[in-house]
């Protein structure tokens, strides 16, 4: 009796051992699936973020390009036939008014961006992006608020500028992806 008594005990603790065994690595299975799908989805959504930050820039810096083209264009001629630091005419006056309009549509892509960028913690991109902002203003509020004409040179100085920035931004928008990535 005894030795059946051993056996039964033997049993119990095989099975019950492999149970246990089976239960603790079962549940290290399903935490590491969990975790690894959670992370996947943050990614997934992080990156899909991160392509609508990218179109609401691309939108702003068109409607700024737009606007700065149309300057650089009314300086050069003004340039060309010695017109340098004159008055804008009625009709360049209008055309600037357009794409003002347009460039301050893009105002709302462009503080949407900084806002998604805010939430996802990507500062240098964000510090980037207010940069871009600052060239923006420093040539509108000259033109707009101070009613004054900057010569030719002075635009392609700033547009060599906006153009380092856009890099800047860019630059910046990839980092934070390569930073998804790890």
């Amino acid at each position: 009796m005894p030795k059946e008594w051993i056996d039964v005990a033997d049993t119990a603790v095989k099975i019950g051992l492999g149970a246990l065994i089976t239960g603790v690595f079962t549940y290290l299975g399903v935490k590491t699936s969990h975790s690894s799908e959670k992370q996947k989805f943050m990614l997934e959504h992080k990156t899909k973020l991160l392509e609508q930050i990218s179109d609401d820039v691309e939108t702003y810096f068109r409607a700024f390009d737009s606007y700065i083209a149309m300057i650089a264009g009314i300086t050069k001629h003004q340039k060309n036939n010695n017109e340098e630091g004159n008055d804008f005419s009625v009709k360049q006056k209008k055309s600037i008014n357009e794409r003002d309009q347009v460039l301050v549509e893009g105002w709302v892509y462009q503080k949407s961006a900084i806002s998604r960028l805010r939430l996802v913690k990507a500062n240098a991109a964000v510090k980037a992006v207010e940069k871009f902002y600052s060239l923006e203003k420093e040539l509108r509020d000259r033109i707009v608020f101070d009613k004054e004409v900057p010569t030719y040179n002075e635009v392609v100085d700033l547009r060599k500028r906006v153009g380092d920035q856009k890099k800047e931004v860019h630059k910046a928008l990839a980092d934070f992806y390569d930073g998804l990535q790890t």
